[in-house]
């Protein structure tokens, strides 16, 4: 993980961190980080691509390429449109757990 140090701020806003994180039986440090991580995950979720900008394969890809396929899964959702037209996404289950805001690793 990464530490991050931000100076500057008003006394008063520290001052309503603590006071807040006893409330939630949370050190400061805690709180401000999850502060943080909610405010992230909000703009990683605003910037998911539309369907129409993911890569888009056909599920026949899945059984012949399927290796080929989740490597290019690792790296952003893919659009996986079956033979009758349905539509699905794929992607790591990181990402989706990070989307459904749980944390699998202790860092989101």
């Amino acid at each position: 993980m990464a530490n991050l140090r931000i100076d500057n701020i008003s006394e008063h806003v520290v001052a309503a961190l603590k006071e807040r994180a006893v409330k939630d039986s949370m050190t400061p440090e805690e709180l401000a980080r999850s502060i943080l991580t909610a405010v992230a995950r909000h703009w990683v979720v605003r910037k998911l691509p539309n369907s129409s900008d993911m890569t888009a394969i056909q599920a026949s890809r899945l059984s012949e390429e399927s290796e080929q396929v989740f490597a290019l899964a690792e790296k952003q959702p893919l659009r996986i449109i079956d033979k009758k037209g349905g539509e699905f996404v794929l992607m790591t289950a990181k990402d989706y757990y990070f989307l459904g805001g749980i944390d699998v690793d202790g860092d989101v």
